[in-house]
């Protein structure tokens, strides 16, 4: 059975570090949709999942989708869809619009991997847990520390040195926290640090004018992203609803995987009026595919030949289910 392709990008900028490797450069996004012009039939994704539930998708059938709605979806990759003339669609983070905050990735990112001077000594509450750390002679973290450290990523084994330690760790502690809790740590850190919680222009969402500007573009579809980017199976129901939200379409999990929500947040999505949800684990897109599940393919920042590469592998990609975590909140 021919399936969809979808694939999930977040940002196309560059930085000098990206330790979640969620950039794409413009030049290797340029190459990346002439590659699916020339090698795939690329398509907005409410087009793909028409095409698939009536099973009749093309073969290598592709949309792209971002997750996020940092500021440079617009400025950035809208010019490069334009000229391409390829869709997309983008699942944007609402509570973050017209703030100086930035996503608490991006925050530690700011605190813990930039030249600065820290105190030595970090002991912060994230929700019931306690993290401490002495950051030893990284509490002064020079530019040229950063030059040598700036390409790493977690995806690597080892830190280099405490100040990707702490980085590493906080985000998975954050990640696994409720709103509240999460926001209470990163307030601690803000005092902490000195650094204060004010975010970066490189770093920001969209404004509400630039939303407004994206939506009116045809090649553009938008859909729901929660509030504040929680793990929503760590949340109640009644918070969960609150960040869900309504009047999109389309929804995309955040973080995404099958421990990130549980079947009650897909009935809470039901209930919402919302037709589909994007998840962030591979496969492919079929007539028998739940819509409420729907698999995507990451993308990372491969030049044009990698990226072919990479597609043909996600073309190869063997159908499959998979069960949604319905663990309850209190053993998430």
């Amino acid at each position: 059975m021919i399936g969809g392709t979808i694939l999930l990008y977040h940002r196309v900028i560059e930085l000098p570090t990206d330790p979640q490797l969620l950039c794409v450069s413009r030049a290797n996004f340029a190459e990346h949709l002439r590659t699916l012009k020339r090698v795939a039939a690329p398509m907005s994704l409410a087009v793909m999942l028409e095409l698939a539930a009536a099973g009749r998708l093309p073969e290598r059938a592709v949309a792209i989708t971002f997750d996020d709605g940092y500021w440079d979806n617009l400025r950035h990759a809208l010019p490069l869809l334009r000229a391409a003339n390829v869709p997309a669609t983008i699942f944007a983070t609402s509570g973050l619009t017209d703030t100086q905050r930035e996503f608490f990735w991006d925050d530690l990112e700011r605190i813990f991997l930039r030249p600065n001077t820290l105190p030595q000594k970090l002991i912060v509450a994230v929700g019931r847990e306690r993290y401490a750390i002495d950051l030893q002679s990284t509490a002064t973290y020079s530019p040229d520390a950063f030059a040598q450290d700036c390409h790493w990523d977690v995806t690597m084994p080892t830190a280099p040195s405490p100040r990707q330690k702490v980085y590493r760790e906080l985000c998975g502690l954050l990640h696994r926290a409720t709103v509240a809790d999460r926001a209470a740590a990163m307030a601690a850190l803000h005092d902490w640090s000195g650094l204060g919680s004010a975010g970066r222009e490189s770093h920001r969402m969209m404004t509400a004018p630039e939303l407004a500007e994206a939506e009116a573009d045809p090649l553009l579809e938008f859909g729901g992203h929660t509030i504040a980017h929680p793990r929503l199976s760590n949340e109640s129901p009644v918070a969960q609803q609150l960040e869900i939200g309504s009047g999109r379409r389309g929804f995309s999990y955040p973080f995404g995987t099958r421990h990130d929500y549980t079947r009650e947040t897909v009935d809470l999505l039901k209930t919402a009026g919302y037709a589909y949800a994007c998840s962030n684990f591979n496969g492919q897109v079929t007539r028998e595919t739940d819509p409420f599940q729907l698999p995507r393919f990451l993308v990372r920042n491969w030049d044009g030949l990698a990226f072919e590469q990479q597609l043909e592998a996600f073309f190869a990609w063997q159908p499959r289910t998979g069960r949604i975590d319905n663990r309850s909140r209190e053993n998430a």
